[in-house]
């Protein structure tokens, strides 16, 4: 049995575990890490020793690294991203943590727009942490009533969906992930059966849904994917009844920049470029509403005519 460190520190091995383990755990949005635990893996020591042990520990990671590096980090393979989570957390070699410093935004870019597999599971995990805020004002600016029907577009994680199926009478949800719709299926199985959800595949600019059904629309950090806002909002108003409310949450464009985002996967969008799509697509008086002027994110709504 492998005894514990003396007096509860951990060795060397231990040390590097945890700092990878709280590096990969930033690079997917994991903003739940307590100071404390901050503080002891930023002091724990990143250059293994000369032990023989050490020496075979780098040797064993070696080849998984060159694999990782080699793989290109392609979606298609979950063995990869195992791959990837492993080198993250014990590899001793710091060039690998430079490539996935270099990697990270088309990567967690790509899950965030098309989540697959087990990187689509961890980045959507994150998201919905770092995520809390926003979703709930959004949510809030819904004004969700009992009789509503209601559609999200892009859900994702899923995490708003329990909370409108209990403030409105039927949940569509739309997302184009195949992955995404399979997993909301299995989890609200029972809503469906009651009839009183459906998930479906599909785009925000050709959105598998009949005329003038919902009562209200939601979509949170997904107008960076659209490929055309206009083509999105003029879809959202087509099937929404007259009357019926939207709400868009997203980071602006001067806070996406920083982010360093591939430009062939995320549009950055600018509040007047999304009220001026809603509005030409039927929206009477959208605005930007947001908790305070301190806030970086923010929603846009607007009431179909």
């Amino acid at each position: 049995m492998r005894r514990a460190p003396p007096n509860g520190r951990c060795g060397p091995q231990q040390q590097q575990i945890r700092v990878h383990h709280h590096r990969l755990a930033q690079r997917l949005g994991d903003a739940a890490r307590t100071p404390g635990r901050k503080a002891r893996a930023d002091r724990c020591c990143l250059q293994p020793s000369k032990g023989g042990t050490d020496r075979r520990h780098r040797e064993n990671w070696r080849q998984s690294k060159h694999d990782l590096i080699s793989s290109g980090f392609s979606s298609d393979n979950e063995v990869q991203y195992r791959r990837l989570i492993r080198s993250a957390r014990v590899a001793t070699d710091e060039r690998l943590m430079n490539r996935w410093d270099r990697m990270a935004p088309r990567f967690i870019a790509k899950q965030l727009s098309w989540p697959t597999g087990i990187g689509g599971w961890l980045v959507r995990a994150g998201m919905n942490r770092g995520n809390a805020r926003l979703n709930g004002y959004a949510l809030n600016e819904l004004r969700l009533v009992p009789e509503d029907r209601a559609v999200e577009v892009g859900f994702g994680g899923a995490v708003l969906l329990p909370q409108l199926l209990r403030g409105a009478a039927f949940v569509c949800g739309v997302d184009r992930s195949q992955d995404v719709v399979n997993a909301a299926c299995r989890r609200f199985a029972d809503a469906v059966r009651a009839g009183r959800a459906e998930f479906r595949v599909g785009l925000v600019e050709d959105l598998p849904l009949p005329d003038s059904t919902f009562d209200k629309a939601l979509s949170v950090h997904t107008v960076y994917f659209w490929q055309s806002l206009r083509a999105g909002s003029a879809e959202l108003a087509r099937v929404l009844k007259p009357g019926g409310r939207v709400v868009l949450g997203f980071l602006p464009k001067a806070h996406m920049d920083r982010m360093n985002m591939p430009a062939d996967i995320f549009t950055p969008r600018e509040p007047d470029e999304v009220i001026a799509a809603l509005r030409d697509a039927g929206f009477s008086d959208p605005e930007v509403r947001r908790p305070s002027t301190e806030t970086a994110w923010l929603v846009v709504t607007g009431m179909r005519r």
